[in-house]
């Protein structure tokens, strides 16, 4: 369905309503949404009814063609009518009209490994670290966001889109990652699986996309798919290194006074907060770094959720310490400073960058006073 159409009903109007406001036939109307190409005269009057201006449907169009390249080119794990990348992808590229013309992303040459087996994954987050954190192998990372976009160069977004959890493309030599918003180590996971995606495609000269719903369940259940484990596995050993994971648990179990062999929902949950994963997510890697049994990270999830309604309920009965808090800009600084520049000049409406951005007219409008 040709984007023109698509606004129109998105703003609740009916297709009696555009006929009757444009004089098109509604049979005609009908041609057009079923792929029938609008003439110029068409497309005018469209325009006009939702008082667009003619080269933005000329913009949407090409849009639309380079959604659907970039979308033809990505394997689907299954078949689905609508793809629910497409809404993603789309603002993506509607978004990389406001960076700089000769703008791309910095190479990475951290990533050497070559097979992206679990093993390469581990190696690749460490190098990652290395490259972006110094001599800090160990801490948590909970200020990943802010580090991936100002160190790394990742365009990241947050969208009010919850299809999917989070999506990476290259698109014309630059790496964004697109997240919904969800709970805040959710998040964090999904960022880190998005950068594992990147990792394993180095290569800016040729674009690509890749979708996820909620990675960190599937990794739980070992029903992660092949062309998913290594981003998984670089996810988990990024934020949960190795030496982090053992220094953290001698620290707990002396807290704790524990003198069990085992690990339990508690440390794990310890674990958890203190390197800002959920308890799922701190489940695997212990399980991956044979701290518990290979499946019983489920059994203990689920016994939360029974006994407790969710491991963070379980968290705070315990008295646990608080999550330190993570921050997701809405997009990197350098789009937002383009588009509020655009706005002073006239050349982009505050309602239309508050649909770009996903944020509040208000908040536009702020951070326009804040930047002035």
């Amino acid at each position: 369905m040709p984007a023109i159409l698509d606004r129109l009903l998105a703003a609740g109007k009916t297709q009696d309503d555009i006929a009757s406001g444009t004089h098109i036939s509604s049979r005609r109307l009908t041609e057009i949404a079923s792929g029938s190409e609008p003439t110029l005269y068409e497309l005018k009057i469209l325009a006009k009814f939702a008082d667009i201006r003619l080269s933005d449907l000329v913009n949407d169009r090409l849009e639309t063609d380079q959604v659907r390249v970039l979308l033809r080119r990505t394997p689907r794990q299954r078949v689905v009518e609508a793809d629910p990348a497409e809404s993603f992808v789309r603002k993506i590229i509607k978004i990389g009209r406001f960076l700089p013309t000769d703008y791309s992303s910095p190479e990475w040459d951290w990533a050497t490994s070559e097979h992206r087996t679990r093993s390469d994954a581990e190696r690749d987050a460490e190098a990652f670290r290395s490259v972006f954190f110094g001599s800090n192998p160990v801490d948590p990372l909970v200020d990943l966001p802010r580090r991936a976009v100002e160190d790394a160069g990742v365009l990241l977004f947050v969208s009010s889109n919850r299809e999917l959890d989070g999506l990476s493309c290259v698109v014309n030599h630059c790496r964004f990652v697109m997240l919904a918003p969800r709970f805040g180590p959710r998040m964090l996971y999904t960022l880190a699986h998005e950068i594992g995606h990147h990792a394993a495609h180095l290569s800016l000269d040729e674009d690509f996309v890749t979708s996820d719903e909620n990675p960190e369940n599937a990794a739980l259940r070992h029903e992660d798919a092949a062309s998913e484990r290594y981003a998984n596995a670089f996810a988990s050993a990024l934020l949960l290194p190795r030496a982090g994971v053992g220094i953290a648990l001698d620290r707990i179990r002396k807290q704790l006074n524990s003198q069990r062999t085992e690990l339990g929902d508690i440390e794990i949950l310890y674990l958890a907060h203190v390197f800002g994963t959920s308890f799922e997510v701190a489940a695997r890697r212990c399980e991956d770094l044979r701290l518990i049994q290979k499946g019983s990270g489920w059994a203990l999830y689920e016994n939360l959720c029974q006994n407790y309604g969710n491991p963070e309920k379980r968290a705070k009965e315990a008295g646990l310490p608080r999550r330190p808090p993570i921050t997701f800009p809405p997009a990197p600084p350098m789009v937002v400073e383009a588009i509020l520049h655009d706005i002073r000049r006239g050349e982009l409406s505050v309602g239309k960058a508050s649909e770009l951005l996903e944020i509040g007219v208000t908040d536009v409008l702020k951070l326009n006073a804040m930047l002035t």
